[in-house]
C-alpha cells in the first residue's frame, strides 16, 4: 500500500522453478504480467479500433468490475507502469489513446448540451469534430485514466519526467513509449555487431556462421523475437538497441546437444553443429516452443 515499497529492489522466483533472479527472471515476470494485465480478457483494456496490437482503456471496465475494484486495478496498473520505468523493464504491450469503437449496440450520447436536438452543418462541423474527439479521448475513460495516472505518479513523480531525455527536456509521449515498450522489431545487423564471442568461438566459426545464416535467411521477424526472448528473457530491445542490454550479449562455444541460454547474462551456449540443416532444425524448434521458464541442470 505504501508507494515507497515500489522504489525498493525487487527479486522474483517462480513457483517450481529454482532459478535465482539476476535479471532474467525479472524480465520474464514483466513480460508475463504485462501480457496478462493488458489482455482484453482482464477487462481493463481493449484492443484499439485499428488493430489488435495496441491497447486502449476499456470504457466498460467499471461496469465489468464495479467502480471501486476497477479504480484499485487501474491504480495498481499505473504503479506497475511506473515501476517498470524505474527498473528499465520492457513491457510487451503498446498503449494507444482511446478511440470510439463499435460495441455492437447503438447509443445516443449528447456531446454538448442539447446536442440531441442539433444537426451537423458547415457552421458547426468543426465544433462537432472537437466535441466527438474529446468524448472519445477523455470523457468516457476519465475516471479510469485518472486512477492510472495517479498510480504512475505515485511511483514516478511528474517532476522526475522533466529533464529525463537526452536533451534535458521533458519526455514526450513517443519517448516514454520507447522507454516502456522498447523496440519491437529486431535489426539483425545491430544484433550481430554487438555480439561478443568466447569459449573457443569467434564470428568466423562454423557454428556462428550457421547461426546467423538461420537468423537472417530462415527466421521471420516474429521468430526472431522469440529467439531473442529465449536468449535474453525479453522479446523486445531497449531504446538504443542490442548494445543497451544490461550485460553479456554473447555467444559461447557449448558442448551440449542443444543450445542453452543464460538470460541473466544475455548469453547463448551454442553447440558445434556440423551442418547448416542441423542448426536450422534446432533453432526453428526452439522458436516454435514456449521460450519462457527457468530450470537448473
Amino acid at each position: 500500500r505504501d508507494p515507497r515499497g515500489w522504489h525498493k529492489t525487487w527479486r522474483f522466483q517462480f513457483k517450481g522453478e529454482p532459478a535465482q533472479d539476476a535479471g532474467g527472471v525479472a524480465r520474464e515476470f514483466w513480460q508475463l504480467i504485462s501480457e496478462q494485465l493488458f489482455h482484453p480478457h482482464a477487462g481493463l483494456f481493449m484492443y484499439s479500433a485499428t488493430d489488435n496490437l495496441t491497447y486502449q482503456i476499456n470504457p466498460l471496465a467499471a461496469s465489468l468490475h464495479g467502480d471501486e475494484t476497477a479504480a484499485r486495478m487501474f491504480r495498481v496498473t499505473g504503479r506497475l507502469l511506473g515501476k517498470a520505468l524505474l527498473d528499465r523493464q520492457l513491457l510487451t504491450v503498446e498503449l494507444e489513446p482511446p478511440t470510439e469503437e463499435h460495441l455492437g449496440q447503438v447509443r445516443e450520447v449528447p456531446l454538448v448540451a442539447g446536442g440531441g436536438d442539433l444537426e451537423v452543418s458547415d457552421e458547426n462541423k468543426v465544433a462537432f469534430v472537437q466535441a466527438r474527439f474529446k468524448h472519445a479521448m477523455m470523457d468516457r475513460i476519465a475516471a479510469s485514466l485518472g486512477e492510472l495516472l495517479n498510480g504512475f505518479y505515485e511511483v514516478v513523480p511528474l517532476s522526475v519526467l522533466h529533464g529525463s531525455n537526452s536533451k534535458g527536456e521533458r519526455l514526450d509521449a513517443q519517448e516514454l513509449e520507447v522507454l516502456l515498450c522498447g523496440i519491437p522489431e529486431i535489426n539483425v545487423a545491430d544484433w550481430k555487431s554487438h555480439t561478443t564471442y568466447t569459449n573457443g568461438v569467434d564470428k568466423s566459426s562454423r557454428r556462428v556462421t550457421f547461426f546467423w545464416k538461420v537468423v537472417e535467411e530462415v527466421l521471420d521477424q516474429d521468430q526472431r523475437t522469440r529467439l531473442l526472448q529465449f536468449v535474453t528473457g525479453t522479446s523486445r530491445l531497449p531504446a538504443g538497441g542490442v548494445r543497451k542490454l544490461a550485460r553479456g550479449r554473447g555467444i559461447e562455444g557449448g558442448h551440449k546437444q542443444v543450445p542453452r541460454s543464460h538470460t541473466c547474462f544475455n548469453r547463448l551456449d551454442l553447440p558445434d553443429f556440423t551442418t547448416f540443416e542441423h542448426m536450422r532444425l534446432v533453432l526453428t524448434s526452439i522458436v516454435a516452443c514456449d521460450p519462457g521458464g527457468f530450470s537448473i541442470n
